[in-house]
């Protein structure tokens, strides 16, 4: 059971990696739970960090390695536990985003209202970059586990594979979120082609990479 939930964050980390910076450049969703529903993406996420929440409260309940032995007194396991990543991995796993978004859903708010909405919600979301952290620390615990010695160069290889990815992904939401801000007439995306100021977000998305 223990390896396959492991393996079931592990693959969920990596789809945080990606997904959270898009949805802070291109989300601009600020319905939660409305009369209208949830949209599939947040529907997801929602299981996400569900998934995220139970592996927080199992994480006080698995043995730590301290010298080459495994430690599993509770105690010490919670000690080791909240002065580590248990801040961040529980910061992370609540949907405040979609929190604030249900609490203040409201069609009839005048434009500048959702506008500030927005950027607060993805102000919160940025706390979930958090998780592309854990997954390179996991990458890095893999390497070190029994059994992956002769794997270490794979996953040295996918490792900067994924670093390199990971920030050129995270700098092409970056530059889309930037030409938001700005004046439609004076972004970057306006004076490289007008055209493309409307474009679907795809399209938006590969110019800034």
């Amino acid at each position: 059971f223990k390896a396959g939930w492991d393996l079931l964050c592990f693959c969920l980390l990596l789809y945080c990696s990606f997904s959270v910076p898009y949805s802070i450049a291109f989300d601009d969703s600020v319905k939660g739970a409305s009369s209208s529903g949830m949209t599939q993406m947040q529907q997801f996420d929602l299981f996400v960090d569900i998934i995220f929440l139970l592996d927080t409260a199992l994480a006080f309940l698995t043995g730590v390695e301290n010298q080459g032995f495994i430690i599993r007194d509770l105690r010490h396991i919670a000690s080791h536990y909240i002065r580590s990543w248990f801040i961040l991995d529980l910061g992370g796993s609540i949907p405040f985003d979609l929190i604030v978004a249900t609490i203040y859903d409201d069609t009839s708010a005048p434009a500048a209202s959702s506008s500030n909405l927005i950027r607060s919600l993805r102000l919160l979301r940025m706390i979930k970059l958090m998780r592309a952290v854990k997954f390179m620390n996991r990458l890095s615990k893999l390497k070190q586990k029994d059994g992956y010695e002769t794997f270490s160069s794979a996953i040295s290889l996918f490792t900067a594979a994924f670093f390199l990815v990971f920030v050129g992904h995270l700098l092409g939401c970056f530059f889309s979120l930037i030409a938001e801000y700005e004046d439609d007439n004076l972004n970057w995306v306006h004076k490289y082609d007008p055209s493309l100021q409307d474009a679907p977000v795809n399209e938006r998305y590969i110019l800034a990479l």
